[in-house]
């Protein structure tokens, strides 16, 4: 099956709501968004922004969320500076 960014869209704001009801939390749904837009190394170019929208979070969820999987390690996010004009996020692998 073909994905389009519009239903992988769709589908990251499904998986944060269904009826007014949490069905994820932020953490999950961050790693879940992730996997999904990766490109085959683990890496992510969406801007805080985006990732807020689509997923259905404010900017301190997002961040919240972000600091506790970079604890953890599970994702590597490096802001945007001159060495990253864009910033990127990235799933490691076990």
């Amino acid at each position: 099956m073909m994905y389009t960014f519009t239903s992988l869209t769709q589908f990251a704001r499904d998986m944060r709501t269904r009826e007014s009801k949490t069905l994820l939390g932020v953490k999950e749904a961050l790693v879940a968004f992730l996997a999904l837009v990766a490109d085959p190394h683990g890496f992510s170019f969406f801007r805080e922004e985006q990732i807020c929208e689509i997923l259905n979070v404010g900017k301190q969820e997002l961040h919240a969320a972000r600091s506790h999987l970079q604890a953890t390690k599970i994702i590597i996010f490096v802001p945007r500076s001159s060495l990253a004009p864009f910033g990127y996020y990235r799933l490691r692998k076990y």
